[in-house]
């Protein structure tokens, strides 16, 4: 089986220290208590002070003088490595080879919880920029590499535990430049394996206070790595761990790296924070809807933070509560609810006859604007209700090559500088003279083409922020404006209206082969601020009548909004559907098959789906 699952790992007796401590009989027995877990994988960190422990030596008016190893020893490598550690390291392989794990190791673990941790020489240094840090980092990656490429062990290398942590880049081109530097630093010494980015929190575009972009990690990496905790960075936050939108974001923060870098992505760290998220129970059922969903959505794999509970009481879990309980493994090696999730998930996936699962079938595509909140309004909201829907979505930049999609949707569009014009027309041009269909839920953004391409006209903007009801297809639901565009159909068709005084709310117009639908209404971002309107009021039936003419062909998508399904083709008639429970409670399976088809199941009846788990199908069309 492809899909790659574990654990990140630091040792369970003295955790981020354990390379200061090495003690190979805690390991040993670490080891092998997590392979009856089916830990295939783990991520592991060898401590970038502890390997490169260099310190620097000044004489008389501060003046520097040489460089030792600490306790005033000379250098006896141009890696300043402290090779007792290499070898501990080299012998950490062999163990993993003899419990049948693969390890991806973080080279540079600078950065660990909260904490800093760098060589004494170079504390206090901005590791982004600065050049006798720049200049030590790239000896200790070479060195690391040349030393232990050999071990059969180690599956890939990755370039650090979220590193752009280590220190503030001042543009976009100091982190092109730090990714650049550590990359060809591996690529001297080892060119077969690959490279993983091991960062998180990437951005779409160069932001005032972060130039860590996901197209430039994807430049030089081969593998994108999303950190998805029910975390506010993410916009996992926004409900219970075990609920529809933090449940989806992960699979959602995937697909965002993966579009728009163009390169693999996997869920990389997953965990809880704390007990006071929620239960050992719930921890299991979010990492089981997670292991699923992940394989089915095109993670290539699923890694879980963390393999033990934290013992220790040393910095950085001196400062903070919020990471010593996120063991598979209690601190006697007893299982948590986790562990035995992993094992069981991992031994059904690998029984499946469609174990190694083809790709799927994306049918939307939503146009990602300059300022916009990628994370926020598309992650946890946008791509939620296009899941509602039936329809499967993916991203791309304005600025990027847009691939041609049936369905185009631009989110919650604000500011001026919406998107590329080039862009615009030519999305546009395909609604006209190919038959797509372009869905724009408006903020304040400016638009053009409004009398030919929308059928409306619009006299005047005013700002509104109260609530309104509009109805749509038989269902009330509140609304606010951004702008409130004061639209008159001069041709468009008007589906829903202000209850208060009738001005559009969506309408919907024949542009061309295709159609344009514009809602008076910033729907992701309101569903940001009003976080309960989502459960509470049908909003992705817009979404819906936007795709109508996909569903009306897709040989399976879902009529349940807690349930989404996908098609992997095997052939011209045949495909797997795989379909997915994103919320705790049992839900009717509730799948429209293309008629005639023939649905055989493979993983569950085909009328129900457990809460937080999944149900699959091979399918034979007519």
């Amino acid at each position: 089986m492809k899909y790659e699952v574990g654990v990140n790992y630091w040792g369970s007796k003295y955790g981020i220290d354990m390379w200061k401590y090495w003690d190979e009989e805690s390991v040993a027995r670490d080891l092998k208590e997590l392979a009856k877990w089916n830990v295939k994988y783990m991520r592991v960190f060898p401590n970038w002070r502890d390997f490169q422990p260099i310190v620097n030596i000044y004489k008389q008016n501060g003046e520097y003088k040489e460089t030792l190893f600490e306790d005033d020893k000379p250098l006896d490598n141009i890696y300043g490595l402290d090779m007792e550690k290499i070898a501990h390291f080299d012998r950490f392989c062999d163990l993993c080879e003899e419990n049948g794990i693969k390890i991806v190791v973080a080279i540079v673990t600078g950065w660990m919880s909260g904490r800093h941790y760098v060589p004494h020489a170079l504390q206090g240094k901005n590791q982004m920029n600065n050049f006798e840090s720049l200049a030590w980092m790239t000896r200790y990656v070479k060195g690391f590499v040349k030393f232990l490429k050999h071990k059969k062990a180690i599956h890939a290398w990755d370039m650090g535990n979220e590193s752009n942590n280590m220190g503030h880049e001042a543009s976009r081109y100091e982190a092109i430049n730090w990714t650049y530097t550590i990359v060809n630093a591996i690529k001297s010494e080892d060119q077969t394996r690959k490279i993983y980015s091991g960062m998180h929190a990437l951005q779409v575009e160069d932001q005032s206070w972060s130039h860590w972009l996901i197209q430039d990690q994807a430049e030089w990496c081969d593998m994108l790595t999303p950190h998805p905790y029910p975390s506010p960075t993410v916009g996992g936050h926004l409900e219970a761990m075990t609920k529809l939108r933090t449940t989806m974001v992960p699979t959602a923060q995937v697909e965002l790296y993966s579009s728009i870098g163009g390169k693999p992505a996997q869920i990389q760290e997953q965990g809880t924070f704390t007990t006071l998220y929620g239960t050992e129970e719930q921890s299991a059922l979010f990492m089981q809807v997670n292991l699923w969903s992940g394989w089915a959505n095109g993670s290539t794999g699923y890694f879980w933070w963390m393999a033990h509970d934290t013992q220790r009481n040393n910095p950085p879990y001196e400062w903070i509560l919020m990471e010593n309980e996120l063991g598979m493994l209690r601190t006697d090696y007893s299982p948590k609810p986790v562990a035995q999730t992993m094992k069981r998930v991992y031994d059904e996936i690998s029984s499946l006859p469609c174990a190694d699962l083809p790709d799927r079938i994306k049918d939307t595509c939503f146009i990602i604007g300059e300022r916009m909140n990628a994370y926020q309004y598309l992650v946890s909201s946008a791509y939620v209700l296009a899941k509602q829907a039936g329809l499967e979505p993916t991203f791309r930049y304005s600025t990027q090559t847009i691939p041609e999609y049936p369905l185009y949707i631009i989110a919650s569009d604000e500011f001026w500088q919406l998107v590329r014009k080039s862009t615009y027309n030519e999305i546009l041009r395909r609604v006209k003279e190919d038959g797509a269909s372009l869905l724009i839920t408006a903020h304040d953004a400016a638009l053009l083409n409004l009398y030919e391409a929308f059928g409306f006209v619009s006299k005047g903007a005013p700002m509104d922020n109260s609530t309104h009801i509009a109805e749509f297809n038989g269902d009330k639901f509140p609304f606010r404006y951004g702008k409130k565009f004061l639209i008159e159909s001069i041709g468009a068709e008007v589906l829903a209206r202000d209850e208060s005084d009738g001005t559009p709310v969506l309408t919907k117009f024949k542009y061309g082969k295709g159609y344009t639908y514009f809602l008076n209404c910033p729907l992701e971002k309101m569903l940001v601020e009003n976080v309960d309107y989502i459960n509470k009021y049908p909003y992705y039936k817009i979404y819906k009548t936007a795709g109508e003419n996909i569903l009306k062909t897709k040989p399976a998508y879902t009529q349940n909004p807690d349930i989404a399904v996908t098609v992997h083709p095997i052939n011209e008639k045949e495909f797997y559907a795989v379909v997915i429970n994103y919320v705790d409670e049992e839900r009717p399976c509730d799948v429209k098959w293309a008629e005639g088809a023939t649905v055989t199941p493979i993983k569950g009846d085909g009328k129900t789906v457990a809460g937080c788990d999944s149900a699959i199908f091979k399918v034979k069309l007519k």
